[in-house]
This record gives C-alpha cells, sequence and structure tokens, in this order.
C-alpha cells in the first residue's frame, strides 16, 4: 500500500459540456458541466418516473442535439 490516495476531481473549469450519444436511440446529448452535480454521477431521464417525479429529474429532450 503506501501510495499516494486517489483525489477525486471534478470537471469544472476543465470542460463546458459533456457529448453523450445513446445507440439505442441514435440521439445524441449536450449537457454542460454545471448541470450535473460535482463529483458526482449524472444522468439523464427518456421516459417519466413510475411516481410522476418532476424535481430534480434531467430530461433527455432538454439536452437533445
Amino acid at each position: 500500500m503506501g501510495g499516494k490516495p486517489h483525489i477525486r476531481k471534478g470537471y469544472r473549469g476543465e470542460t463546458d459540456y459533456f457529448g453523450v450519444y445513446l445507440s439505442d436511440t441514435g440521439k445524441a446529448y449536450l449537457v454542460p458541466v454545471e448541470d450535473v452535480p460535482a463529483c458526482s454521477l449524472g444522468r439523464l431521464r427518456l421516459q417519466a418516473t413510475k411516481d410522476n417525479q418532476q424535481k430534480g429529474v434531467r430530461w433527455a429532450k432538454d439536452y437533445e442535439l
């Protein structure tokens, strides 16, 4: 062991957008880095939630190219 600890670094200041391509639908999306939580996982929703939750949902259609 004894190596350097892994420090998770976010993308803010390194890039402005994430480009995402979904081969299942053949669509591409451009997501601003600011729309993704810092040092976290970002997800785009393609279909409505079962409980119709809207708060905090990032709709893929809003980022579609």
